[in-house]
C-alpha cells in the first residue's frame, strides 16, 4: 500500500546520511538531483507553514492509497475512487 503520510525519521547518523548522499550523487545524478529538489520544496513549504498567521487545514486522505481526497467528493467518502474502494475490499476479504 502506498501512502503519502509522514513517517517517523529513521534513526540514522548524520555521517551515514552524508555517505549515502555522496554515493547517490556519484552513482545516480538524476535521482540525487530529484531528491535535493524535493527536499528544498518541502523545506520551503514548512517555512511557509511556520509563519505567523498561517492557517492550516487537515486534508482528508484515501483509506487505501493515502492520497488526498478530491475536493468535490462526498463528505463521508473514505476512498478516492472506485478502484481504491474495490482494492480495499479485496484486501479485507483476503485477510
Amino acid at each position: 500500500m502506498y501512502s503519502t503520510e509522514r513517517v517517523p525519521a529513521m534513526n540514522v547518523s548524520k555521517q551515514a546520511d552524508a555517505m549515502f548522499m555522496a554515493e547517490l550523487k556519484r552513482t545516480d545524478r538524476e535521482r540525487y538531483d530529484r531528491l535535493i529538489r524535493n527536499m528544498e520544496r518541502e523545506a520551503a513549504r514548512l517555512r511557509r507553514l511556520s509563519q505567523p498567521g498561517t492557517v492550516t487545514t487537515m486534508q482528508r486522505r484515501c483509506q487505501h492509497c493515502g492520497l488526498a481526497l478530491p475536493s468535490d467528493i462526498r463528505s463521508d467518502s473514505q476512498y478516492c475512487d472506485g478502484a481504491c474502494k474495490k482494492a480495499a475490499y479485496r484486501l479485507a476479504k483476503a485477510a
